[in-house]
């Protein structure tokens, strides 16, 4: 009988599914919050010069005085490229979180403070220090994330301008800080307190020996629990 081969999940450095669920379940790595970071913010990225393109053909047909076929535009984007870069970086500052903090999650489960979209409040758990241009930043993209990205109405939060930030624009204070997180969550923990670190973006990386070896060993020593 043929063996069967493991199932590959490629946006997770080629960990089998058994062995990523093992390591996030039971070693509370920083490492698997910024993979599901770059994910959202490569579609935030995507999305950003779409809702450009689009307000540059409005903004022309203005000047114009000509009149505008919104049919053949398409959705405005601006709020779900918002939303997505929230999101990123609330992966971001709960791994920052955890890699202080590993407690915080306990077989896969958030403690009760991690459960928020605020990103304010996001920083002030993991003492992330924030410029006045950083944290009016995460207000804005804090507000779409709960209403903008979601609904088509409010829920009594305030919205901010969806473009300008302290004289620059949202989205480029919003990838700088995720740029200046990113190689800070970089860590795998295995037990006895050990520490492996990538240093690069995730998806271009294979685990090493050593932590396949580790990984498999808990995934193992789990299902025998069952």
């Amino acid at each position: 009988m043929t063996k069967k081969k493991p199932v590959v999940i490629p946006n997770y450095c080629g960990f089998t599914e058994d062995e990523m669920n093992g390591l996030y379940r039971f070693e509370s790595s920083p490492f698997f919050w910024r993979q599901k970071a770059e994910e959202l913010k490569y579609a935030a990225d995507l999305l950003w010069p779409i809702a450009l393109q689009r307000l540059d053909k409005i903004s022309a047909s203005v000047k114009k005085k000509k009149g505008i076929d919104f049919s053949k535009l398409p959705p405005e984007i601006f709020t779900t490229a918002k939303g997505l870069l929230g999101f990123s970086l609330e992966c971001l500052f709960k791994a920052c979180i955890i890699r202080d903090n590993p407690e915080f999650v306990k077989s896969g489960k958030q403690n009760d403070q991690m459960k928020t979209h605020n990103l304010l409040k996001l920083a002030q758990i993991g003492k992330i220090v924030l410029s006045h241009e950083e944290g009016h930043t995460c207000k804005t993209l804090t507000d779409a994330m709960y209403v903008d990205f979601r609904y088509p109405v409010d829920r009594n939060i305030t919205m901010k301008s969806s473009i300008t930030s302290v004289g620059r624009s949202i989205i480029d204070v919003g990838n700088d800080l995720f740029e200046k997180l990113h190689e800070t969550v970089n860590q795998i923990h295995i037990p006895k307190g050990g520490v492996i670190k990538f240093s690069m973006r995730t998806s271009r990386y294979t685990p090493s020996k050593k932590v396949r070896k580790v990984i498999v060993k808990k995934v193992v020593k789990s299902k025998r629990k069952k």
